[in-house]
């Protein structure tokens, strides 16, 4: 069966496990999630979604869906994790960070994250999409996925942006990524700028630098082989690098 909030209880321990173990079994629903007051967190669902609601941060012990369902974990605090999450969209809300550095295995990932600390992620799926990522403490963002990294919604800091896509990276149409005078880095074997009407799918007055994840990897600009950016992806990138920004493509050992 599944957990549902009917009152205003939270659920106080320092270590909780949170497991609906029967067919359509959730945590909480929207808009009313299960409220939590605890050090650490470990929470499985059944085929069904997962929303936690805690005033203050947690580190995650471990997460898992059956099915292909999300989790939505709002904190007051920082969120840590020390074992892995598992199969599943993940949305957060955090104050001081979201720092998830286990092995894990999201399909789709979303960050808000305010004043202060960084929002970082360490991946292996075939394909990780980031929906979105708004870090107004002007932290790190460093997601990196074994596997392609596909942008599908805005990434927007004012401090350092790293996104690794080992197989690939691809940024949707009019998608932009953001990082105010902080420096922008993106690590791929194949990249693919769909297309930008502003001409300016990376936002930086600091340096852009778009390398091949496998160092051996050839680059060019306008050819099919290896690491290539079209002239159409040239333009689509460049308006957004500030005159007192710089652009790097490729690197040394390219």
């Amino acid at each position: 069966g599944s957990y549902v909030d009917t009152s205003v209880k939270t659920i106080t321990a320092g270590t909780l496990n949170i497991t609906a173990n029967n067919g359509a079994g959730a945590i909480g629903a929207p808009g009313n999630g299960i409220d939590v007051a605890v050090t650490n967190l470990t929470f499985n669902t059944n085929n069904g979604n997962a929303f936690i609601n805690s005033a203050g941060g947690f580190t995650i012990n471990g997460a898992s869906t059956t099915g292909t369902l999300s989790a939505t974990l709002v904190s007051g605090g920082a969120i840590a994790q020390s074992a892995a999450i598992n199969g599943l969209t993940l949305t957060t809300t955090s104050v001081n960070g979201t720092v998830l550095g286990s092995a894990n295995t999201i399909t789709n990932f979303n960050v808000t994250n305010t004043v202060n600390g960084n929002v970082s992620l360490v991946n292996t799926i075939g394909t990780l999409t980031i929906t979105g990522i708004s870090q107004t403490g002007g932290g790190l963002i460093d997601v990196a996925n074994t596997g392609a990294l596909t942008i599908s919604g805005g990434i927007t800091t004012t401090g350092n942006i790293i996104l690794t896509g080992s197989t690939g990276y691809t940024q949707n149409t009019d998608i932009d990524v953001s990082a105010g005078a902080g420096n922008i880095t993106v690590k791929a074997d194949a990249i693919a700028i769909v297309s930008n009407a502003g001409n300016n799918a990376f936002i930086t007055s600091g340096v852009l630098t778009l390398q091949p994840f496998t160092a051996s990897t050839p680059v060019s600009l306008g050819g099919t082989d290896g690491f290539a950016l079209s002239a159409a992806e040239v333009i689509d990138l460049s308006g957004g690098v500030t005159v007192a920004g710089s652009i790097v493509i490729g690197s040394s050992a390219s």
